[in-house]
């Protein structure tokens, strides 16, 4: 199952960023509404899924409200 995760951005550059958690969403729609400005961001986690405990990229993640909508990754 996909879910949906909605961050705020606080500080930092890739791979060493710094952000707020603001909710879990079962739609990506839901997740967007709940972004109040550019600094928010959503990306999509598979339920259970256990990741590699490595600092990486977060596929798919960006930023719904920025200007160019830019990707984290």
């Amino acid at each position: 199952m996909e879910l949906w995760i909605v961050g705020k951005y606080r500080s930092g550059e890739k791979l060493n960023v710094v952000w707020d958690f603001n909710g879990v969403f079962d739609t990506e729609e839901k997740a967007i509404k709940a972004c109040r400005d550019s600094s928010y961001f959503v990306a999509p986690a598979i339920l259970n899924q256990s990741l590699a405990g490595e600092t990486m990229n977060w596929p798919n993640a960006y930023y719904p409200h920025s200007e160019k909508s830019k990707s984290i990754t």
